[in-house]
């Protein structure tokens, strides 16, 4: 089988060089940019399964060079921040990163992250549905569909709305669940495979995405000092 292809956009050498190598030990292809310059040169030369982006870049900041991924495919993303960006952390996510990851980190962390984040968009069935949906993808909500095997969301009139794998995996926990309360914990785990840090707002930020895509906040309620409640009925087809 073919190794997944990642692309670092890294400008610091030390750090650049020991990821890669660790990430080419387990089963990656990885190639290195330290600009965005040399960003758009790898994608030139072949499309990565995963962006791995340091937002403190010269030049181009790494919010930058993730717009223009966003903005052209559908690529995952992890952002790199530092302990203090918390700023840019939630601005990265609210407009289309799938993870991040705080510096100084572990490399096994980094590794985990970037499996989670693979498998969510390659995901093909839902783990979370019952046992009488199992052989049903397609939610059908308020004239909504979403392909849960394909993660496509198709608004009433039928328009492809473009969705990042962490948006649709937030959306199939909600339809997997109607009329009822999600909370925040149960979501990160779901959406992200893994534990809530202290001050986690991802899936805040995640769901503030998630209505605006759905033009109608109406659709997933909040549910003060609970979580979110998805408040549509769904039928599976």
């Amino acid at each position: 089988m073919k190794n997944r292809r990642l692309l670092l956009v890294e400008d610091d050498e030390n750090v650049s060089s020991f990821v890669a190598e660790y990430l080419n030990n387990n089963g990656f292809d990885v190639c290195v940019a330290a600009s965005g310059k040399q960003m758009r040169e790898s994608m030139e030369e072949g499309k990565p399964d995963l962006v791995i982006m340091d937002l403190n870049l010269p030049g181009e900041d790494g919010l930058d060079l993730a717009r223009q991924i966003r903005s052209a495919d559908n690529i995952p993303i992890i952002m790199v921040t530092g302990r203090t960006d918390m700023v840019d952390r939630i601005i990265g996510l609210e407009m289309g990163a799938d993870d991040y990851i705080t510096k100084p980190f572990e490399a096994r962390e980094l590794l985990a992250r970037i499996r989670s984040v693979l498998r969510r968009s390659e995901n093909v069935a839902s783990s979370n549905k019952s046992d009488d949906k199992s052989s049903k993808d397609i939610a059908s909500f308020a004239q909504w569909r979403f392909s849960v095997a394909k993660f496509e969301l198709n608004d009433p009139e039928g328009n492809s709305i473009h969705i990042t794998s962490a948006e649709a995996k937030l959306l199939q926990a909600f339809v997997s669940a109607p009329q009822k309360i999600l909370n925040r914990d149960k979501l990160i785990d779901l959406v992200y495979g893994r534990e809530m840090s202290p001050f986690e707002r991802s899936i805040d930020v995640l769901t503030m995405r998630l209505r605006k895509k759905l033009g109608d906040d109406s659709m997933i309620k909040t549910i003060r000092a609970q979580g979110y409640l998805f408040t549509p009925d769904v039928e599976w087809v």
